[in-house]
């Protein structure tokens, strides 16, 4: 599979993720260290998926150090992302 030109340089790519942030539902901007999932709202259920952009790191982690966590929608983050 081949990616459309436009998506295929670093500008374009951009473009696109300012489109998406444009139309996010939620753009969190983590004011010192990193965004996690307390910073999701609870209401993102598989009835009302959300786009969420994060301007920062995003860490996504489960209490009791398992990997098991569900989320609905698109979530971009600008910075590193862990999960």
């Amino acid at each position: 599979m081949t990616l459309p030109q436009v998506l295929q340089t670093p500008s374009g790519l951009d473009r696109l993720v300012q489109g998406i942030t444009q139309s996010a539902d939620l753009v969190l901007t983590p004011t010192s260290g990193s965004a996690d999932q307390t910073s999701l709202p609870i209401c993102n259920a598989a009835l009302n998926p959300m786009i969420v952009v994060v301007n920062g790191d995003f860490h996504l982690t489960h209490a009791g150090g398992t990997s098991a966590f569900t989320g609905y929608g698109l979530l971009v983050s600008y910075g590193n992302s862990t999960l």
